[in-house]
């Protein structure tokens, strides 16, 4: 799901979870152009598991995945 301007986080959890139900429990990962603390912030505040700034560093996802708990 896109979230393409500042501030747009709110309620993407809420309107994936509407739109396809089986993805209530899916762990959401931002993928942005803005990495400062209150856009961190805001997506966490949306539900959102990880906030990571493009260019995306494959390395790092997996790291952060893998300090989840979850399969690289």
């Amino acid at each position: 799901m896109e979230a393409n301007s500042s501030g747009r986080y709110d309620g993407i959890r809420r309107r994936a979870g509407i739109a396809f139900p089986t993805l209530r429990s899916v762990l959401l990962v931002a993928v942005t152009g803005w990495g400062q603390a209150d856009e961190r912030a805001k997506s966490r505040d949306a539900g959102i598991a990880l906030h990571l700034v493009k260019p995306l560093d494959f390395g790092l996802l997996a790291k952060e995945l893998s300090s989840m708990g979850l399969p690289e």
